[in-house]
């Protein structure tokens, strides 16, 4: 590969992230391909976590979603797992690595 085209290849892939922030689980998409069954070890291990820290240990990483509400959506590219296990501690808001990404980067960053 010509060194150049690694460069633009890189650049065409790099998700700009905006913050960190505390961002209100309503607010947040997942995509099916997301969603998945998670492993009861997994699950006992978030499920103790969120119990304890009453948040995330480990950001979401979510983009930016086009809407055209007034409230801001959030799409997640990983920690989906985090997310449904939120649902059944009843916490109301995760930590979050907002970026900006497009569904190429989203595809890539998930593999």
């Amino acid at each position: 590969m010509v060194p150049g085209q690694c460069k633009s290849r890189q650049e065409e892939l790099s998700v700009q992230t905006l913050s960190l922030e505390l961002i209100s689980i309503s607010k947040i998409t997942v995509p099916e391909s997301q969603e998945k069954n998670i492993p009861p070890e997994r699950h006992k291990a978030l499920f103790n976590s969120l119990t304890i820290h009453g948040s995330n240990s480990i950001p979401l990483l979510v983009r930016l979603m086009n809407n055209y509400d007034s409230e801001q959506q959030y799409g997640i590219i990983h920690c989906a797992d985090w997310y449904q296990v939120t649902k059944k501690v009843e916490i109301k808001e995760l930590w979050a690595w907002i970026n900006e990404a497009t569904d190429k980067q989203v595809e890539i960053a998930r593999v």
